[in-house]
């Protein structure tokens, strides 16, 4: 058992292509998908959320200003208003990099300096949905119990 972690998606989609027609020793190899057992507590980290974006940017201009970091998966926006003295309204955009590292690029880049001047946004990676993160844990603490009760055979095995 082997198992590759890519920080590109690309790159994981090709290996999983290309690996999945290879044969060793006459046995075809088998190649699938996991998530990592700490997915539950860790961020997307090629997924971000720009969050305070004004309302009248349009979607093509976010992806313009991720666009330049590296390739985007896909953008969705999310329209949020404000309940202040003067209703401000502004959009929430979740925004989906191929790459791992291009990702992190802009995030600190968008995040340290908004390209909206006088309009400052907050950018952060996205979370776990509920459901994952449940599963996630719920797959862990089988997994650390089937260890726990392998370690106990192995020791009566004489």
């Amino acid at each position: 058992v082997v198992f590759v972690a890519y920080q590109d998606l690309r790159a994981a989609e090709s290996a999983f292509r290309s690996l999945g027609r290879n044969v060793v020793s006459s046995t075809p190899i088998a190649v699938h998908y996991s998530v990592p057992l700490d997915a539950s507590m860790t961020p997307r980290e090629h997924v971000l959320i720009l969050r305070d974006a004004p309302s009248e940017v349009r979607d093509e201009e976010v992806r313009n200003v991720f666009s330049c970091f590296g390739t985007l998966r896909s953008l969705h926006k999310e329209v949020t208003v404000s309940t202040q003295e003067v209703a401000t309204s502004t959009s929430t955009y979740s925004v989906e990099f191929l790459s791992i590292a291009d990702a992190k690029q802009a995030a600190f880049q968008v995040g340290s300096a908004s390209p909206w001047p006088g309009h400052p946004v907050k950018v952060e990676f996205a979370k776990q949905i509920a459901a994952d993160e449940k599963g996630s844990r719920q797959l862990l603490t089988v997994l650390l119990q089937w260890r726990k009760d392998m370690h106990g055979r192995q020791g009566q095995v004489s």
